[in-house]
């Protein structure tokens, strides 16, 4: 199978969603040889505002450059 490349970016405090979902399946495709990107947003919960930071666009910015 032939994916694309990933970006998991995923809030260290989320209660909706544990992030041991995001690292287990970063984990996977690493596995299996997919490239994979994982971020960890500090103190950020399920989605919200704390996710609009310079860090992440950052993040988002060099994995886009790198997958254009």
């Amino acid at each position: 199978m032939n994916l694309p490349p990933f970006l998991i970016l995923h809030g260290d405090k989320d209660h909706v969603v544990p992030i041991t979902q995001s690292i287990e399946l970063y984990e996977k495709l690493k596995e299996y040889h997919y490239e994979v990107t994982f971020g960890r947003v500090h103190d950020a919960d399920h989605g919200r505002s704390i996710f609009y930071n310079e860090d992440v666009y950052q993040t988002i910015i060099a994995f886009l450059d790198k997958h254009q």
